[in-house]
């Protein structure tokens, strides 16, 4: 019941941030996942010591009445709707995340969730982020990256950069020394975003799951491939 209850209640959000064609489209593909799924990766690596240094005034003035939130359980994020903030309208699964050793990272625009990312520091937590075996070495201080999302109003204004340094300025700060993420093929925003931070791309991974038969291969990127697609994605001067 409260699955049911909270895609509904993502159903109404997409519809008001995106429009009825939209909420079609990606109801349809929702659908369509269950039975098949095929997405190709560029994975990116970072020596934390080179992550970009975090400046909170990049913010300004793009976004007001900011607050930036870090959540480590289900009961800070109920907390946090019980003081009217929108926490999980956007995302079904994020008191499943939490439960599951995951760090939520937000951005709010007075109670309204503006920017969202998520990170694993465990095996657990990744998988519950998502199903995509991006090889981690958790007991080597690497931490994984994903799931990020930014609200259709609040896009165009740097939020989910900030949020990407915010993530990883903390997971540095507490031990971690090598960050992992990926980027699907074709998703310029995300593949500027991890370059203009301080990611490497090094391989390509490819997803398929057909009913429950899944496979996942990782192909390393030769220099001269790495250095094209650092190339194409690096900010404009």
């Amino acid at each position: 019941m409260n699955r049911l209850i909270n895609l509904s209640t993502r159903a109404r959000q997409i519809y008001q941030d995106e429009g009825f064609v939209s909420l079609l489209r990606r109801g349809f593909a929702f659908v369509c996942s269950y039975f098949f799924f095929y997405r190709v990766y560029y994975l990116f690596v970072c020596d934390l010591r080179n992550l970009r240094q975090l400046n909170e005034a990049d913010l300004l003035p793009a976004l007001q009445d900011y607050s930036i939130k870090i959540v480590t359980t289900s009961q800070e994020a109920a907390q946090l709707e019980a003081n009217g903030c929108d926490f999980r309208s956007h995302d079904p699964g994020a008191f499943r995340m939490l439960n599951s050793g995951a760090i939520a990272f937000c951005i709010f625009s007075g109670h309204e969730l503006a920017s969202i990312g998520w990170a694993a520091t465990t095996q657990s937590a990744q998988n519950a982020i998502g199903e995509q075996p991006y090889h981690v070495d958790f007991s080597n201080s690497e931490a994984y990256s994903g799931r990020f999302w930014t609200s259709p109003k609040h896009r165009h204004k740097g939020l989910a950069t900030h949020i990407t340094l915010i993530l990883y300025t903390y997971l540095r700060k507490n031990g971690t020394q090598v960050g992992r993420t990926m980027a699907e093929i074709g998703n310029d925003v995300t593949m500027r975003i991890c370059t203009n931070t301080g990611f490497n791309v090094h391989a390509r991974g490819s997803y398929l799951r057909v009913f429950r038969w899944k496979s996942w291969r990782e192909r390393p990127l030769s220099i001269e491939e790495q250095e094209s697609i650092r190339q194409k994605n690096e900010p404009h001067r």
